[in-house]
C-alpha cells in the first residue's frame, strides 16, 4: 500500500513538535494503526463492561426472587390493640388500615395512644406556624 494514500504522512508531519509522536513515526508505526489499536482496546473494554453489568443484573435478580423469611413474633401480642380511652373507633380503624397497607399482616399493632403534649419550649411559635403555612400554601388545591 502506498503511504501517500494513508493518514500517516499527514499525521507525522503535524507531529513535529511532539517527541513521542516523532518516535512512533520514526519506528515505522503509522499513527492510523495506533488510533485503530486504541479504538479496538476501547471496544473490548466496553464489551467487558457490558458483560459485568449483565452478570450483576442476573445476580441481583436471583437474590430478589428468594423471599425473605417473615419475622416470628411472640404469642403474647394480643389480637386487638390496646386503645387509650377517648380515641374513636374510626381512628383505630384508620390507623390499623394504614399499618396493614404499609407492613402487611406481619406487623401487629400493640397499642394506640395519644401523643403527650409537648412542653411549651418545644411548641412552635406563631411566626413558625405562619412560615409553614406560607410554604405549604402553593400545594393546596
Amino acid at each position: 500500500m502506498n503511504s501517500k494514500y494513508t493518514l500517516a504522512p499527514l499525521l507525522c508531519a503535524q507531529a513535529r513538535g511532539d517527541e513521542t509522536m516523532n518516535e512512533i513515526c520514526a519506528a515505522g508505526i503509522a499513527p492510523s494503526v495506533l488510533a485503530a489499536a486504541g479504538a479496538a482496546v476501547t471496544a473490548v473494554l466496553l464489551v467487558l463492561l457490558i458483560l459485568v453489568i449483565k452478570l450483576y443484573r442476573k445476580v441481583t435478580r436471583i437474590q430478589q426472587k428468594s423471599p425473605a423469611p417473615l419475622p416470628v413474633y411472640p404469642a403474647k401480642i394480643p389480637a386487638t390493640p390496646a386503645v387509650e380511652a377517648g380515641i374513636p373507633p374510626e381512628v383505630v380503624a384508620a390507623v390499623s388500615a394504614a399499618v396493614y397497607v404499609l407492613y402487611g399482616e406481619a406487623k401487629p399493632i400493640v397499642s394506640i395512644c395519644r401523643e403527650p403534649a409537648a412542653p411549651a419550649a418545644q411548641r412552635r411559635s406563631a411566626w413558625r406556624q405562619a412560615a409553614r403555612q406560607d410554604a405549604v400554601r402553593p400545594f393546596e388545591n
